[in-house]
């Protein structure tokens, strides 16, 4: 995700969390890549109750004999959204689907502020139906915030999207 974004995984970095980033930026489908079982034995996702989502990753973490795990299956999303911004983490809206979020969205820090404009247009405060996608580039857990600048925005099948570049 990171190269897909346009950043390398060494931008992430954390401070205390060993984690193995993967990529299938070289358009390898999910399906086609394969990992040594040595390497790590649990893939984290971030799934709140999109069943259909949840079975694709347990079926293709299965196939690699890996186990999927979704702590946050099942919680309520208000809550979840709530308890990001608590955690003194910062993420700004990357992408967002058109006929719900205009172009206005893309580059705005969550906030609480945001939830009754989301209620308002049916958008799920996480995002979780696909209404929106963010960025995070701050978090009590990264070495620094990552500084990003605003590129170009585009409209690409039905969703706007923001391109950021990671500031050197």
């Amino acid at each position: 995700m990171a190269r897909s974004a346009g950043f390398e995984p060494a931008a992430f970095c954390l401070e205390e969390v060993p984690c193995k980033i993967l990529s299938t930026a070289s358009g390898v489908p999910y399906e086609q890549t394969r990992h040594s079982r040595d390497e790590f034995s649990h893939v984290i996702f971030g799934d709140i109750f999109l069943d259909e989502h949840r079975l694709w990753v347990e079926r293709v973490c299965s196939e690699c004999g890996l186990e999927a795990v979704e702590p946050l299956w099942g919680e309520e999303t208000t809550f979840l959204f709530c308890q990001f911004l608590k955690t003194g983490a910062q993420a700004q809206i990357v992408a967002t689907r058109a006929a719900l979020l205009d172009e206005e969205w893309l580059g705005r820090k969550l906030s609480e502020e945001m939830l009754p404009l989301f209620e308002a247009r049916g958008v799920d405060a996480c995002g979780e139906r696909g209404e929106y996608h963010t960025m995070v580039f701050a978090s009590p857990i990264m070495k620094s915030p990552l500084e990003v600048r605003e590129g170009c925005r585009l409209m690409h099948d039905g969703y706007w999207m923001l391109d950021l570049k990671l500031v050197d």
